[in-house]
């Protein structure tokens, strides 16, 4: 990435990447998603470890099968956050229909991080 990238990104952050996934360091939006993946992560976690007891499985056999579930609940939340906030960087630069599809992937991948992020859940 350029600098004419980082400047379009408008990110104070050394590495502007961390403008498309939530984090607590951001808005009050982008902390409200991460507490929701994180709370999603830390029950799948517990699930995870759970199930690894009682599949007998042995370490680190136990340690990756908590966390493969941990991967599985909270990769779809962070390409949701990806991409709605990509479509929300580049909205004067699609189309309607584009920026409309992006916006309908987003919410697919997940509706309540995409909300979280948007400001309809009390940010």
């Amino acid at each position: 990435m350029n600098d004419a990238d980082i400047s379009l990104l408008g990110h104070a952050s050394s590495d502007p990447g961390t403008r498309f996934v939530p984090s607590l360091h951001a808005d009050r939006c982008s902390g409200l998603a991460y507490l929701r993946i994180q709370a999603s992560a830390v029950e799948s976690y517990g699930r995870g470890s759970h199930d690894a007891h009682h599949l007998g499985l042995a370490e680190p056999a136990a340690h990756e099968h908590a966390l493969s579930a941990v991967l599985d609940s909270v990769g779809r939340s962070f390409a949701a956050a990806a991409i709605d906030k990509v479509a929300e960087l580049l909205v004067d630069k699609l189309d309607e229909k584009t920026y409309l599809t992006l916006g309908q992937l987003a919410a697919s991948l997940d509706l309540h991080v995409v909300e979280d992020l948007n400001g309809a859940n009390g940010a």
